[in-house]
């Protein structure tokens, strides 16, 4: 039940049954549900209801309206630097080893479905998170051998973040260590 709520409180919409295995991932749950979640804990706990529209200018580059951005404090601190900490070791020498960008700090999970029907990545750096997810709309076992969130949807996740901060430069910037 602590797993349910906290993911809960870190912005994961889905109905989530308590049960043992919701630890690894049992719950369906959307690639912006993923993203928002992580992105909470990359920010100390702070979660920020996601918006799709940041702002909207008009002919001449004036912002007419901008989205308020509401910040909550939801996780402590210190429970996120841990997670952080410990999702940076899936990068760094787990699963997640595909997804290592050589000039900046990476923290990710990967997942895969019962037969390769859904392959995960959600990963952050100290300022951007994204989430990739790689299937069909007939759930279908995605065809290859091996397959998973860790070779597949890492390497998709790492080419999409080198271009991404080679249109947005970007200092490497550091994650808070845990106590």
């Amino acid at each position: 039940e602590k797993v349910a709520e906290t993911a809960a409180r870190a912005g994961i919409t889905s109905k989530m049954d308590a049960t043992p295995a919701l630890a690894l991932g049992s719950c369906a749950a959307s690639p912006l549900d993923m993203a928002n979640a992580y992105a909470t804990m990359v920010r100390n706990g702070a979660r920020i209801q996601p918006s799709l529209i940041s702002y909207v200018t008009d002919s001449h580059e004036k912002i007419v309206f901008q989205t308020k951005l509401e910040e909550k404090n939801v996780i402590s601190s210190e429970a996120c630097a841990q997670m952080v900490d410990l999702m940076q070791d899936v990068v760094q020498s787990g699963t997640g080893k595909r997804a290592q960008l050589f000039n900046r700090p990476v923290g990710g999970k990967t997942g895969t479905s019962d037969g390769a029907r859904d392959l995960w990545f959600v990963g952050f750096t100290p300022d951007t998170v994204t989430a990739v997810w790689m299937g069909n709309d007939h759930n279908k076992p995605i065809a290859g051998l091996a397959t998973t969130g860790g070779t597949v949807a890492a390497s998709v996740w790492k080419s999409y973040m080198q271009k991404y901060y080679t249109e947005h430069p970007t200092p490497a910037g550091s994650f808070t260590p845990p106590q």
